[in-house]
Parts: C-alpha cells; sequence; structure tokens
C-alpha cells in the first residue's frame, strides 16, 4: 500500500505538468483551462477543496483525459481507490494510450482489493502500454495469479521481477516467491531463497518470518527452532507465527519453551486463538508442571463464551493431570463423570473409568470403555494393552493374543514380540 500510494503522490506533486511529459509514457496535453484548473488546485490547501473543485471541473464538457486523471490522484492520495479506479478509467477511455492512467487503474484497483475478473483485463492492458518489466504491474500480476492457486504464473511474474529489479523492490519478489513456494509445498527452495535474502538483508522480518514458516511445515524443527531464536537477536521475530513456535517446541520436547510461547501470547491480550490457554496446559502437563497445569484448565474451564470443546480439551487435560501425579482416587473420578456429562465418547474420561473398573475386577465392563478409548490415536496402544490384560484375567487368552498381535503389527516391539509367544506357550 505504501509503494501505492508514493505513486500517487508523485503524480499529484505534478498536476500542473502533465502537459509537459512528466507523466509516463504516452499523456494527453491539457487545455488551457485543464492547466489553470490544475495550477488552482495545487494552491488549495484542503484536500476535501481539492476534490470538490476537481469534480465540479470534472462534470462539465471542458474536461478531458487529463483532467480526469487528475482527479483519480486527488482520490487515490484521500485513500479513496473505487472512485480513483473509475475516474482514471474515464481517462483512459477519453486518451485509450494514457499510460500512467492504465497504470494507475490497475494500483487503485488492486488497493480496493478488485475481483479478479475486473482487475486482470485492465492488468493485461496496463502491461501493454507500460511494458512487460514494469516492476510495480508485475507484483500485481504475482499476488494475484497466487490468490487464484496459478502458482506457475505466480512464480514466472516473480522471476522477471527478480531480474529487472534491485533493493527493496527485489527483495518484495522474492519473498513473495518464496511464499508462492511454500504455499506449493516446495519448502527447500522457499528455504533456500530466504536464506540468500537474509544474506543480503538480515533485518528483513518478512524473510524470517517465511523462512521459519518453510522450515515448520518441513518438520526441520530444530532449525525452524534455531531461526526463531536468531529473528529475535535482530528484532525481527515474527510474533504472528507465535503459535506455529510453541508446536515447533512442542516436537522437540521442549514443553516449558512451548507453554512459555502460549502464555505470553496469553498475557499480552493477543492469543489469537481460543485454544491457546488449553494447549499451554497440556504443555505444562508434558514438562511434568502439574499444578500449574490444573491452574490453567481450572481457568479455562470457569471462563465465560468458551465453547464446549475447548472446555473438555482443558478438563481432560487436567484428569490426565491428576492421574499422573496420583490425586486422589474420588477426585479422578468426580472429574470423569463431570466430561463424560459433556461428552460420552471422551478418551481420557473413558480410559479414567476403564481403570476403576479393571481395578474393582469388572474386566467386561472395563474392556467396553477401553476400545471407546482405542478410536484415539494417542490412547490406542494403552487401552489396547489393558484391554488384553482384561481378557487374560478373564482367562480368555485367544483374545488377548489376538488384540497383541494387531498391536504388534501397527507398532512392532521385541517385548511385545516376547509377551504373545509366553502367552500361547500357555506358561
Amino acid at each position: 500500500m505504501n509503494t501505492i500510494l508514493k505513486t500517487f503522490i508523485f503524480f499529484v506533486m505534478c498536476l500542473h505538468a502533465i502537459s509537459i511529459a512528466q507523466a509516463v509514457g504516452a499523456h494527453p496535453e491539457l487545455s488551457d483551462k485543464e492547466a489553470k484548473m490544475a495550477r488552482k488546485i495545487q494552491e488549495l490547501q484542503s484536500e476535501e477543496e481539492k476534490i470538490s473543485e476537481m469534480e465540479k471541473f470534472c462534470s462539465t464538457q471542458e474536461a478531458k483525459a487529463g483532467s480526469h486523471y487528475n482527479l483519480g490522484c486527488l482520490y487515490a492520495q484521500a485513500g479513496k481507490y473505487r472512485e480513483a479506479a473509475k475516474s482514471f478509467n474515464t481517462a483512459l477511455e477519453k486518451f485509450p494510450e494514457f499510460t500512467s492512467a492504465a497504470k494507475n487503474l490497475v494500483l487503485s484497483l488492486d488497493a480496493c482489493n478488485s475481483p479478479h475478473d475486473e482487475l486482470m483485463p485492465q492488468l493485461e492492458k496496463a502491461m501493454e502500454l507500460c511494458g512487460l518489466q514494469d516492476k510495480d504491474l508485475l507484483l500485481i500480476a504475482a499476488r494475484t495469479h497466487f490468490k487464484r492457486g496459478d502458482y506457475r504464473a505466480a512464480l514466472d511474474a516473480c522471476r522477471i521481477g527478480l531480474i529487472c529489479s534491485y533493493g527493496a523492490k527485489s527483495r518484495q519478489f522474492g519473498n513473495l516467491s518464496a511464499e508462492i513456494s511454500i504455499a506449493n509445498g516446495d519448502y527447500k527452495y522457499a528455504a533456500d531463497e530466504l536464506k540468500f535474502l537474509l544474506s543480503q538483508d538480515p533485518k528483513d522480518s518478512r524473510s524470517w518470518e517465511l523462512l521459519f514458516a518453510a522450515l515448520a511445515r518441513a518438520e526441520e524443527f530444530k532449525e525452524a527452532a534455531a531461526v526463531w531464536e536468531a529473528s529475535g537477536n535482530f528484532g525481527c521475530r515474527p510474533d504472528s507465527r507465535a503459535e506455529e513456535a510453541a508446536m515447533v517446541y512442542y516436537n522437540l520436547g521442549l514443553y516449558r519453551d512451548c507453554a512459555d510461547i502460549y502464555i505470553n501470547l496469553i498475557s499480552s491480550n493477543k492469543p489469537g486463538n481460543p485454544k491457546n490457554l488449553a494447549r499451554a496446559a497440556r504443555a505444562l502437563l508434558a514438562a511434568g508442571e502439574y499444578e500449574l497445569s490444573e491452574k490453567l484448565c481450572d481457568k479455562l474451564s470457569s471462563a465465560k463464551n468458551i465453547p464446549d470443546d475447548v472446555k473438555i480439551s482443558a478438563m481432560e487435560c487436567k484428569l490426565e493431570s491428576m492421574t499422573a501425579r496420583n490425586a486422589p482416587e474420588d477426585a479422578i473420578k468426580e472429574l470423569s463423570k463431570k466430561i463424560l456429562s459433556y461428552d460420552e465418547e471422551s478418551p481420557a474420561a473413558n480410559f479414567a473409568e476403564a481403570n476403576f473398573l479393571k481395578s474393582q475386577g469388572k474386566y467386561r465392563s472395563a474392556i467396553i470403555r477401553y476400545e471407546i478409548c482405542a478410536k484415539n490415536g494417542r490412547y490406542k496402544r494403552a487401552s489396547l494393552l489393558r484391554a488384553a490384560a482384561c481378557y487374560i484375567s478373564l482367562s480368555e487368552r485367544e483374545r488377548a493374543i489376538e488384540i497383541l498381535e494387531r498391536l504388534n503389527g501397527e507398532s512392532p516391539s521385541e517385548e511385545l514380540r516376547r509377551y504373545i509367544e509366553i502367552l500361547k506357550s500357555g506358561k
């Protein structure tokens, strides 16, 4: 947006000189009356006055292409991009080869997020008039193709832009090219391009953000974490990627670091996602900090306007924490029943209930609960192992062996294989 605004301001400053080739490319001549009006507008102080006077003039037959162009520049300077587009379009109708009007029409349409079908015909015309190497138009073309999912065309526009630009504009094309590559799943290419850009300008926050995203999505978690730390050293840490960074640390087993990110988001009143508190609690649980984890769960469970699935997740996390620290059985039972009143399929609550039933010798009932838990990937192995133990207690070894062999087929274990052999031998 800043680039567009500067472009418009430049042309507004040159209102009086449009007839002496200050506008880029082909342009119309201003009549004496148009030139007089341009000088008058330049002397006015108020933006509203300038627009009002120019609107009155453009409603007369004296106004030709140059005057409508100047009105468009005034609209654009005031942030009225839709009105600006109409004025630039009128200028083009009156003077079809008006290069600057064609370009600014595209800039205006892009600034007001015009639909693809409206923008593309004007973009194609502007590129014909301005040349295929106009950097501003190439950037819009690349972004537009990217939004439409045409990655090949978007990358082609970026590559041309990289060839014919330098400095900040070149970095814009480089970052956009990397962003497109990330969307296309080409994480290595994106990471290599971004590392090069950062070698040229280590304080480009957009390059740091995209490099982190590329590495995180490629599941290069160690390198992603290193980039997260390094970006902070340059004052370029991409806070918008904080949740993604938390998951990177979680996958590295750095649960306390993961929780710290979520807690910082919450304390800054910018959680971004209502599930952050539950995620922080689960990260603290994984770090073995049960008391703090449970406090966060209680805070979330008692909060207003929180979706039921988030509350259930918090209660499940607390239940796991209480089980891990061997909390009193009655307290665990009370919480599991509360969770089941919300969700009968809750794996955490069913697992706790199944354990109670198993400890009481109610193996059939326990097996039913374990089978419910086994539908959840995180609980599958533990649930099936305990279900097999229940079958053994019921003297149904064949059923137990069947479950264990299926489990060993999915996730082989030497210890489990030997146990199966012992069961088959009848020892």
